[in-house]
């Protein structure tokens, strides 16, 4: 990883270079910053981060919570073109090829890079029993499982089509993805969690500066995400007040103030939950 400072941006325009490696800077740095950086790079109809995310013409947005919950085989359809449907769908197979550049630009491990291009390969080769993505919501005609041709996807391509869609790029991201984020599954992730939530302070973690207070609720929030079962946000709110007490007077007055009489709009964001209790002390902060 380089430096922003140091970082060549003709090589790298959107973000520091990847280098393969699970852990916080993919999901902190370089994946934000890709897609911060492709949201700016946009044709008539839409922009990459757009397409990334399954919301531009000819795209199928990815199948929510609720549509799972309600029946676990729903597939969104596409997006209706815009414009002549030939022009829109021509555009959107643009942004997938654009995307899938870009994505592999940014990345400097070799086995990563040579996935990628498997990928593209194999779709592009129509070779399903190898592992090439299926980009429809049915089977192939050429499908190699002769039962299955034109029927609904099933089973991990049916899970995959849900999130991904009919976007190449889509799939390629999410393979990254794979690679990329911290894995949150065992008992001493939920202690590693546990012990950056308590550490937490002004010093250690955003430092002490004119935005402070927006650098440090950006943190909070940040870190809370990445919990296997993420604080209310009463509690990110409480240990955000004990953090700036340990900030300059001015700070740390006014945080002990809010923090012994708490205002009634401290709750969830489904409106329930009730105001952290009056008095709370530093210390006293969700483990």
């Amino acid at each position: 990883m380089l430096s922003r400072a140091s970082r060549d941006s003709k090589l790298y325009p959107y973000a520091d270079p990847w280098d393969g490696q699970r852990g916080p800077y993919f999901e902190r740095n370089w994946l934000p910053d890709m897609l911060s950086g492709l949201g700016g790079v946009t044709d008539d109809y839409a922009s990459l981060t757009d397409h990334l995310d399954g919301m531009d013409p000819h795209g199928v947005p990815p199948t929510d919570a609720a549509q799972l919950a309600a029946n676990a085989m729903h597939v969104n359809g596409a997006t209706p073109a815009v414009g002549p449907a030939w022009k829109s769908e021509q555009a959107f197979k643009n942004r997938s090829s654009k995307a899938i550049a870009a994505l592999r630009q940014h990345i400097v491990s070799v086995p990563l890079v040579a996935e990628i291009d498997k990928m593209v390969r194999l779709y592009r080769g129509s070779q399903w029993a190898q592992g090439a993505p299926i980009l429809t919501a049915t089977y192939p005609a050429t499908y190699h499982v002769v039962a299955l041709q034109g029927q609904p996807l099933q089973g991990a391509h049916l899970v995959a089509y849900q999130q991904c869609g009919n976007s190449l790029a889509r799939h390629v991201l999410a393979r990254l993805k794979l690679d990329g984020m911290p894995r949150r599954v065992s008992g001493l992730d939920v202690a590693n969690q546990n012990t950056v939530w308590a550490n937490i302070s002004l010093s250690n973690s955003v430092g002490i500066a004119q935005n402070t207070p927006t650098a440090l609720k950006t943190y909070l929030e940040q870190v809370n995400s990445e919990r296997n079962t993420p604080h209310p946000q009463n509690d990110v709110l409480v240990k955000f007040l004990q953090v700036l007490q340990g900030g300059p007077k001015e700070i740390a007055t006014k945080a002990m103030d809010e923090l012994a009489s708490p205002r009634q709009d401290w709750r969830n964001a489904d409106g329930t939950g009730s105001p952290a209790p009056p008095g709370a002390g530093a210390g006293a902060g969700p483990a």
